[in-house]
């Protein structure tokens, strides 16, 4: 039973790693890139010590064989909710705040860079050249209170509207 009971808990084990391994670095293989630059310092992709300073960038550009450099933004951000009509049923505030979570973002130039973000289904890359227009994964509408395309949310006290 005890052998058992360990290869099963050795096999969610692992499991539970290549997933999350794959879910980190699925923008990377998705970025058209090859090479990545990060700042010092930096422990995991996803949560990057900083942003690279100007000088960083034309040091990489100087570099023999690099044609372009491509910014690539990702970060913890606080979600807030909105509400379509000022009070509903989830806001507690006349303001027609609904509360917010913690959430990725993640953000690159999509004139630069086709190929991300990659599998979008309700809309097109175009939709998110509007000013403030974000992609939300279907996954996570749940958990960011997104019903639609469309939907509104703030970040940073700027309104965002989720356009893909």
């Amino acid at each position: 039973m005890g052998i058992v009971f360990s290869v099963v808990i050795i096999a969610v084990m692992c499991s539970i790693y290549l997933g999350m391994g794959a879910c980190i670095v699925a923008a990377m293989d998705h970025i058209e890139a090859d090479l990545w630059v990060m700042p010092e310092g930096t422990k995991s992709f996803d949560l990057p010590s900083g942003l690279l300073k100007g000088r960083e960038k034309h040091a990489a550009l100087s570099t023999p064989g690099v044609q372009r450099t491509d910014y690539f933004f990702i970060s913890l951000i606080d979600w807030r909710r909105l509400s379509k009509h000022g009070i509903s049923s989830g806001c507690a505030t006349a303001t027609g705040r609904c509360g917010s979570v913690s959430a990725l973002l993640a953000g690159t130039d999509t004139a630069a860079n086709k190929s991300l973000p990659w599998d979008i289904v309700d809309s097109t890359v175009a939709d998110l050249s509007t000013p403030n227009a974000v992609a939300v994964d279907k996954i996570e509408f749940t958990e960011l209170g997104v019903e639609t395309i469309g939907d509104r949310a703030e970040l940073n006290n700027i309104q965002l509207t989720v356009k893909a």
